[in-house]
């Protein structure tokens, strides 16, 4: 549970100093051209982000819960030890968001994603009753974001350690060759952050080659 910044609680000093990082996943998922499509119809352009989120979780596991929509994105954090109550890895995660990015459907948008290891992530809020999570983390995942191109994963160095570590014991890696397809990582200056970030990038991902 995520914990209630509530300035009434006179515990909250107390439960501040015993928060700890939660180390996890955090992956947007952003619909390419949304914006344009708002000048028909709320009908039309409700159906269309509906039918995006909906196909996007059909690609994902069951660990993949939206944490919540931001406009036209699902932002996800998964936790580490969640990840490993379901027997799941990283590698898991990047093959299903290749198959989200490189979907081929009429109905179904173009979406690029951004994809960060955290470990400085924190399960904080401050709305009473909802689950939420804060960091430098979460930012940068949202920086990568804007720095995605259509059908492209942008990740962190953490995450690509993470899926390369995965991928390195698998018993069955010709069916994740995406990872091999992995370029970087280049330093980039990103607002907030004082030293540049190492980026990677999974290129445009064409119809039906994830």
């Amino acid at each position: 549970m995520s914990l209630y910044f509530d300035p009434r609680d006179r515990e909250l000093n107390s439960k501040m100093q015993a928060l700890q990082p939660t180390p996890g996943y955090c992956i947007v998922v952003d619909i390419v051209g949304s914006t344009a499509v708002k000048d028909s119809s709320v009908q039309d352009w409700a159906v269309f982000i509906h039918n995006a989120f909906q196909y996007t979780l059909s690609f994902l596991s069951s660990s993949f819960v939206p944490l919540k929509s931001i406009g036209d994105c699902l932002m996800f954090f998964i936790s580490q030890d969640r990840m490993l109550a379901n027997h799941e890895t990283a590698l898991h995660f990047f093959s299903g968001l290749c198959r989200v990015a490189a979907a081929e459907d009429p109905l179904f948008s173009d979406v690029k994603i951004s994809a960060v290891f955290c470990q400085h992530a924190y399960e904080i809020t401050f709305i009473p009753g909802t689950e939420d999570v804060y960091g430098k983390d979460i930012d940068l995942t949202m920086r990568l974001l804007a720095k995605a191109g259509s059908r492209e994963i942008l990740m962190n160095e953490g995450f690509v350690q993470q899926v390369r570590g995965d991928y390195a014991v698998a018993a069955n890696p010709d069916q994740y060759r995406e990872v091999q397809r992995i370029v970087g990582p280049w330093p980039e200056a990103m607002k907030g952050f004082v030293d540049p970030v190492l980026i990677y990038k999974l290129p445009r991902l064409l119809p039906g080659t994830g």
